[in-house]
């Protein structure tokens, strides 16, 4: 599919800034070079015209919408033009007048041309045409295209979102796109969605920082607005615009966009309830609850993996999210980093350091309905006199961190909200640690800079100024939220009796709570404005015991009965 900017972009070659806006229509499959070898003798047919033009709102009632975008918000939306493609005339007029961007959707894959050879096309037809494509091989593109992306530099892979590990040397001018409609469940969100969604939209606020970051960083800001089965706008979409084209005019300050969601994300945390912990790393294989960082990667050997069956037990207990390990004491990474050789590449004897557990976590958790968390261990003192001779202190960071914990810590948390989708909880442990306290607001800001709706979350916090969620670790301090309690609040156990946090082969059934404290507990927490995280580690087969799946199932049992 490619999507075509529906504004004029002005003095390109100046990298001005200016606000487009994307309409949600179809226009053409990329895989169509694939299938249709010799485009050229296809252009004046009615095929074409028929399997490749645009669908939906046609001539005169799209104009109508793009006048009326003008006169929303002229200073928004300066001079339109119909744009979409319509390559029909035999004599290379495009019907149109000049299509000044156009955008490359699932540009990967094999057959037909090649990147290259489809930029050269497009420009033998329209040599002034900039081009883009959202993924893969960028030879021949002008724009690095940033779908779900930010503001940023050119020279800044994190900001263009989808497309963030591909980078090109020909690049021209960097562009990012979200759709005004956020995410929900049921229902498109390119395009228009469902009738029972037309209230929501982003805030205009959170718009207009992103469009005071374009012009700071000289992108190109494509929002994506979808009409509906009429081919008009929502109402909330113009009454959006409206307020962000005020803005604009008037100057406004930069809003503090972390305010403006912080009490919905609050909210929607509480409705969560009950969460499953999943620590799972090299103590795994270590027999340890703080790896030091010194142990041998080989032993990290999960053969029988399956972060399905971890979700199916989640789902089983009533839970509704789940926070995982993907960076402990240990300081490696369950993710693929840019920032050390301490990551899944490093686990060799696990899919020859192929795998990549944090996007299979993500997957199957998503795939359920469960919303996804990830834990995030800060710097501390975490040998304990365990270390060997000759063997440092690494502080829970791999060695690449020596030097500037904070600038480090800054890099993987990009990796993790950038190139990962939308997280909906990162969790913070030892967040106010002696090496890195003093910068704890700085890294806050900057985790709500790249998602403002991520729930930040710092482990025994109990102030709402350090933390989005009031934390209560219960196996180090036995302390619950006062009754009465009306901060959002969380509650983390162990399953385990023994109260550590890792599995361990000398824990057996016998050493598991029971259903009925589980459920217990559930409700005393949920009753004083807590949701309640049970920690319930895999093994090292990669797998939840089947002694603690049968467990959860118990408790699924008993909530759904008392419900």
């Amino acid at each position: 599919m490619i999507r075509t900017l529906k504004t004029r972009l002005k003095r390109l070659s100046h990298h001005q800034f200016m606000l487009g806006q994307r309409l949600g229509f179809n226009i053409l499959p990329n895989h169509f070079y694939s299938e249709i070898p010799d485009i050229r003798k296809l252009r004046a047919s009615q095929e074409w015209r028929r399997e490749y033009s645009m669908t939906g709102v046609r001539g005169a009632d799209l104009d109508e919408q793009l006048s009326n975008l003008r006169s929303i918000a002229p200073n928004v939306l300066p001079e339109q033009k119909t744009l979409y493609a319509d390559v029909s005339a035999e004599n290379g007029d495009a019907g149109y007048g000049p299509i000044e961007f156009i955008w490359f959707d699932h540009a990967v894959g094999t057959g037909g041309l090649s990147h290259k050879e489809t930029a050269a096309f497009v420009k033998s037809l329209q040599p002034g045409c900039f081009v883009g494509f959202n993924n893969g091989d960028q030879e021949g593109a002008d724009i690095r295209l940033g779908e779900r992306g930010r503001p940023g530099s050119l020279d800044d892979p994190s900001a263009a979102g989808f497309a963030s590990t591909h980078r090109g040397t020909d690049h021209k001018l960097a562009e990012f796109t979200y759709p005004i409609l956020p995410v929900h469940e049921g229902g498109a969100q390119w395009f228009y969605s469902l009738p029972k969604h037309d209230g929501l939209c982003m805030p205009a606020e959170h718009i207009y920082a992103d469009y005071l970051g374009a012009l700071k960083h000289e992108n190109i800001f494509s929002l994506d607005v979808g009409p509906d089965y009429k081919g008009r706008l929502r109402e909330i979409d113009v009454k959006t615009l409206r307020q962000v084209g005020r803005m604009i005019r008037e100057k406004a300050p930069m809003p503090d966009i972390a305010a403006v969601y912080l009490k919905e994300i609050q909210e929607e945390f509480l409705k969560w309830r009950f969460g499953m912990f999943l620590h799972f790393n090299m103590a795994t294989f270590a027999d340890s609850e703080w790896a030091t960082g010194h142990e041998d990667p080989l032993l990290f050997t999960p053969s029988k993996l399956d972060c399905g069956q971890w979700a199916d037990a989640a789902k089983a207990a009533g839970m509704k999210y789940a926070v995982l390990t993907v960076k402990h004491t240990e300081g490696y990474a369950l993710w693929d980093s840019g920032c050390t050789s301490r990551d899944m590449a490093a686990f060799k004897n696990y899919r020859n350091g192929q795998g990549n557990i944090l996007r299979e976590f993500l997957k199957a958790f998503r795939s359920r309905g469960l919303k996804v968390g990830v834990y995030y261990c800060f710097p501390g003192d975490y040998s304990k006199g365990r270390l060997a001779e000759g063997q440092a202190e690494l502080h829970g960071l791999p060695p690449e961190a020596a030097g500037d914990y904070v600038a480090f810590i800054k890099k993987q948390l990009a990796e993790l909200l950038v190139n990962h989708g939308d997280i909906d909880l990162i969790w913070c442990d030892q967040y106010s640690n002696r090496y890195t306290k003093a910068h704890w607001p700085e890294i806050k800001a900057y985790i709500k800079s790249l998602q403002p709706r991520c729930i930040v979350l710092g482990n025994n916090a109990r102030d709402l100024a350090d933390s989005d969620i009031l934390s209560y670790e219960f196996p180090w301090k036995p302390i619950l939220p006062p009754e009465g309690n009306t901060a959002p609040s969380e509650v983390c156990d162990t399953i385990q009796k023994t109260g550590q946090w890792f599995w361990h082969p000398n824990i057996g059934a016998d050493k598991i709570q029971s259903a009925e404290d589980i459920v217990k507990m559930l409700k005393l927490c949920n009753s004083r404005r807590a949701n309640y995280l049970l920690n319930v580690p895999p093994n090292r087969d990669g797998l939840i015991p089947e002694a603690y799946v049968e467990r959860l199932r118990e408790v699924g049992n008993l909530v759904e009965a008392r419900q």
